[in-house]
């Protein structure tokens, strides 16, 4: 029997949050049944790594149609010089079905379509309350979008799915829960270790360590942990903040400046960015996620994945994957007296932390291992190919796709003409630097 071959198309060739549930996915697929192959838009890690599990890759140019807003108008190149070469790429390697890893990219989609390929839209972003990005369409349009040119709409969360409901066909909606790899984690806690974390700190041996870890952006809810730190200051007993992510040098210095403004010099320890994560969460006493919004986070499983009871805002899929009393703590968004009051339960109850630590870890085998994520998809990919297609004529299907582009390009070339309006000379200052960081981020990837 033939293997199914599945065409990945990645938004991005770095190593994020989507880029590493892709990784994990194809390395994990089952080969014996399945063929993966992965197109991304630059060289890049997520490439090197996806190359040395022998799985074969295409370098094809792809721009964001949802775009960070300080990148509105990155590059501008039409729509159809992107999507012929995914169009010859499907030709050439006939793929059973084309996987499109996050919302932010459409060329896959559209070439599927082309095609007549069967497409599945894996979305990994709460696009309405997302700080940075936005979409030139109405929302609506793009989720009518998304449900025509796809078989299947996967979100990593029903927090994701709600916002989808209503405008995406309801047999096409499906949730496949995000998965790692806990036993890589294990083998990387058993590593041998020289002075313990709290050594490293130069904080006392028993000290109560609440960990956070997130990139250095607002919607990480920095602000609202800190705020939580200093009412903590009130108990007779010290809890050392610990806030693990990198970010750029302004947000660096605005985090430094709120911690000395707040008194919290001596409680909040920041380390900017780690590689031994894992290890960092398995010597901390809980984890806190204070997020705002955060379609699926994985640094939530990570602990979880090391027995460490979890505090999550409401901001997405946390409160899926925490059993709220069970195996951590549920706080609503921007609730810094909330957030303090849970940080004090477990800060005081060496009990309950074992308690939900433990149970955390149960749920996280259970449900959120790498194993459990990739039969899922699995178990999705068969059901889509054993459904019964209807594919449109091909002239239908070419004219269906000339529309969308052609609403898409008039949208584009109205922001430029706004943005120029605006201010002509930070239109074009800002043309130059994205250019000047599009041939940086390509200089460094090569060297990768």
């Amino acid at each position: 029997m033939s293997r199914i071959k599945i065409l990945y198309v990645s938004h991005s060739s770095r190593v994020g949050g989507a880029e590493v549930c892709l990784l994990t996915l194809v390395k994990h697929l089952d080969k014996n049944l399945f063929e993966p192959v992965v197109v991304l838009p630059t060289p890049g890690p997520l490439r090197q790594k996806i190359a040395a599990l022998g799985i074969r890759t295409y370098i094809s140019p792809l721009e964001w149609w949802i775009r960070a807003s300080a990148e509105f108008n990155y590059q501008g190149s039409p729509v159809q010089q992107r999507v012929q070469p995914l169009v010859e790429i499907i030709r050439r390697e006939k793929p059973d079905l084309v996987h499109s890893n996050t919302s932010v990219i459409w060329e896959g989609a559209l070439a599927a379509y082309l095609t007549g390929v069967p497409h599945v839209w894996h979305i990994h972003e709460i696009i309405e309350v997302h700080p940075v990005l936005r979409s030139l369409f109405p929302l609506p349009t793009v989720y009518h979008v998304m449900d025509e040119l796809s078989e299947r709409v996967v979100t990593v969360s029903k927090a994701v799915q709600a916002r989808l409901v209503g405008a995406v066909t309801p047999q096409k909606l499906s949730v496949v829960y995000n998965g790692i790899e806990w036993e890589a984690l294990a083998l990387t806690q058993q590593a041998e270790r020289g002075p313990t974390l709290r050594d490293e700190l130069r904080v006392p041996a028993d000290a109560i360590l609440a960990i956070t870890v997130g990139s250095l952006v607002p919607e990480k809810g920095h602000d609202v942990l800190l705020e939580a730190a200093a009412l903590s200051k009130q108990w007779g007993e010290q809890v050392y903040f610990i806030l693990v992510g990198g970010g750029n040098p302004w947000a660096v210095r605005a985090l430094r400046q709120k911690i000395k403004n707040l008194g919290l010099t001596d409680s909040v320890l920041y380390l900017g960015f780690r590689r031994d994560v894992t290890w960092l969460l398995e010597s901390s006493s809980f984890f806190v996620l204070p997020s705002y919004t955060d379609a699926f986070p994985l640094a939530v499983l990570e602990a979880m994945a090391e027995g460490t009871p979890v505090i999550a805002t409401d901001s997405g899929g946390a409160g899926e994957m925490i059993v709220d009393g069970e195996s951590g703590f549920i706080v609503p968004i921007g609730n810094a007296e909330m957030l303090c009051d849970k940080i004090g339960e477990l800060a005081h109850d060496t009990r309950k932390r074992m308690d939900m630590g433990a149970a955390a870890f149960k749920r996280f085998k259970e449900k959120f291992t790498a194993e459990v994520y990739v039969t899922n998809f699995q178990s999705l990919y068969r059901e889509i190919l054993n459904a019964p297609q209807q594919p449109l004529a091909a002239e239908m299907r070419q004219e269906k796709v000339n529309a969308w582009i052609k609403v898409y390009e008039e949208l584009y070339a109205k922001s430029e003409a706004e943005a120029i309006q605006r201010s002509p000379l930070s239109w074009r200052v800002g043309k130059v630097l994205r250019w000047g960081k599009g041939l940086a981020r390509k200089w460094m990837y090569e060297r990768e």
